[in-house]
This record gives structure tokens, C-alpha cells and sequence, in this order.
């Protein structure tokens, strides 16, 4: 017999997980028991950077193509874009939002702002969806009858996506789950704290929220290179502000030195 992968145990640990706090959402149990995953698990943390990121996502068929630019600006998880309908989008005023109804726990309902690029796309998806669905169906191999109306299904894209790393040859944890990774990655880089990463995430924790978070060697080269600039305008400082000081006594003392000798008591 095959020995069981930690994985496999975890995966069913976790539907064991998510019905008891479902059971207890629900008022059907007081409070549900934490439970501890194997260890040993391999992590996924690829993530797509720059130069990278175009080419792999340029090489990508439709729908996946626009799913994928879609997922690394919102870093929605692909079953949350995959249901997204339009009385979820919200584009009157400012650049819009998108509201997350449901989701892996309570703090999965949540409000994610549009970026530019984000927004563009639910506009042209406008032109495109003939349902209540933002991201349909269509092509070769699908039902004529379901063109532009059925939701998009998450293994099409899943192996339009597992086909491309294939042809790129990048390693086995990039998965179309990476866009996640990818666009909360971004998030940390560009400042955002744990808890800013939570709550656009729709995390449990912020201990969930930093396992998403995988500093890449240019985001690592950048602190570095910041790290420099502070300290050496640091050291500049010391001495310009030590020059100003002493002028400003100067021109004290020289000021009162001239009122001194204009004062009637000074010429007595």
C-alpha cells in the first residue's frame, strides 16, 4: 500500500475543519475544536515576478488570460472571481469596489478595492457576460447554449494554467493559485501591514495572512538598497544641522550685540 501524503490527510482535516465552524456559524455546536494539520506538507509559494509575470500571463489562452491579470489585482481566490456576479460590482464613483459574499470563513465577506487595471477588465466584461455572471464561458469546447451566460469553471482555468508552467518550465508549486500569492506578495512589498493583508485577503488570522507573504529577491535587493540611502542620509544629517545651530547662536549674539549698542543704557 502507498504511504498517505500529509497533504492528503491535511485536505480532508481541513473540509473536517471548515464544517465544524460552519456547525458553529450555524448555533449547532457552542464552539468548534481547533485542530493542528500534519507537518511535512510541501508549501506552494511560487509567486510571478516581474519580467516573468508578462511573459507567462502574454502566453496564456482566454479566458485564463484575463482571470489571471484579474486575480493578481485583487488577489481574490479563483473560486470568489469564478462566482463573482455583477450585483457584486460597484463602479459608480471613484475607481469601485467588488463585495465578496461568501467565502472560507466569516472574515472572507469583505470589500476589495479596484485598481485601474482591475476596473478596465470589469468594464470590457460587461461587453462579454449575458448573465448575472462577470466571468462566462465560451469556446471550442463548450456548449454553444452556455456561451456568455454559465459561470466560468475553475479547472478550465486550472489547466490552461498548469499548461503554460508546463511550457515555461517553472516548478511544480506554480499553480493557478500563485496569482494569490502573487498579488498579496505585491501588497506587502509596496508597504501594506499584516493586518491591511487580512482584511483584503479575507483571512482567518494575520498568521494566515504572512504565510501569502514571500519577500522575492528584487522586493529583498530594494529594502537593502533603501536600507543604505537611510543610513547614509542619516550620516549627512548630523553635520548640516550641527552648522545651522551654531549660526543661528551667532546671529543671536551679533543681533544682541547691536541692540546693546543702540540702547541709550549702553551709551551711558
Amino acid at each position: 500500500m502507498d504511504e498517505v501524503k500529509p497533504a492528503t490527510i491535511n485536505r480532508a482535516l481541513s473540509v473536517i475543519r471548515r464544517s465544524l465552524y460552519l456547525a458553529e456559524e450555524w448555533k449547532l455546536i457552542e464552539r468548534a475544536p481547533k485542530m493542528k494539520m500534519l507537518e511535512g506538507e510541501r508549501q506552494r509559494e511560487f509567486v510571478l515576478t516581474g519580467t516573468q509575470r508578462e511573459e507567462f500571463i502574454g502566453g496564456l489562452p482566454e479566458p485564463c488570460k484575463t482571470v489571471a491579470r484579474f486575480l493578481i489585482d485583487t488577489g481574490l481566490r479563483v473560486g470568489e472571481c469564478c462566482a463573482l456576479s455583477w450585483d457584486r460590482v460597484f463602479l459608480d464613483g471613484g475607481p469601485g469596489y467588488i463585495y465578496v459574499a461568501r467565502g472560507k470563513s466569516r472574515r472572507a465577506r469583505r470589500y476589495v478595492p479596484l485598481m485601474s487595471d482591475a476596473r478596465a477588465i470589469l468594464e470590457r466584461q460587461k461587453t462579454i457576460s449575458r448573465s448575472q455572471y462577470v466571468f462566462v464561458r465560451f469556446g471550442g469546447r463548450v456548449d454553444k447554449d452556455l456561451w456568455y451566460t454559465a459561470p466560468l469553471s475553475r479547472h478550465t482555468l486550472s489547466q490552461q494554467f498548469t499548461k503554460r508552467r508546463q511550457e515555461m518550465g517553472l516548478p511544480w508549486d506554480a499553480v493557478l493559485h500563485s496569482t494569490r500569492h502573487t498579488a498579496l506578495t505585491d501588497l506587502g512589498a509596496a508597504g501594506a501591514d499584516a493586518f491591511t493583508i487580512q482584511a483584503i485577503a479575507g483571512h482567518a488570522s494575520v498568521t494566515t495572512s504572512q504565510r501569502y507573504v514571500h519577500p522575492v529577491p528584487e522586493t529583498i535587493q530594494r529594502a537593502v538598497n533603501k536600507l543604505g540611502e537611510y543610513r547614509k542620509a542619516e550620516a549627512s544629517s548630523h553635520r548640516p544641522k550641527l552648522e545651522v545651530v551654531q549660526k543661528s547662536v551667532e546671529v543671536a549674539t551679533d543681533f544682541a550685540t547691536v541692540e546693546n549698542a543702540q540702547s541709550p543704557a549702553a551709551s551711558n
